[in-house]
């Protein structure tokens, strides 16, 4: 299995661990209870990222297919792509 973000990850040459759930509903609480992540370190977009996530070691991050993440370092991500890190959450 592989999607988008995987194929452009291992062209990058970053480290990551693909995370398989069970994907019953839509959306980062769901996505954290079935994988047994804590909810504040689940991503389920690849396109927001929040700058609260950069103070933990990792993370998952949404692959780019449904009951797929990603176990990555958020540092990685910022190397990865061009990003503008910010406070978003509330």
């Amino acid at each position: 299995m592989s999607t988008r973000a995987i194929q452009f990850l291992k062209q990058k040459k970053i480290l990551f661990e693909v995370v398989k759930y069970d994907h019953e509903e839509k959306g980062a609480a769901f996505a954290s209870r079935a994988s047994g992540f804590p909810l504040e370190r689940t991503v389920k977009t690849l396109v927001v990222m929040e700058e609260s996530i950069l103070k933990f070691e990792e993370i998952l991050i949404n692959a780019g297919q449904r009951g797929t993440m990603l176990l990555m370092a958020p540092e990685d991500i910022e190397k990865a792509v061009i990003v503008k890190v910010a406070c978003i959450a509330k």
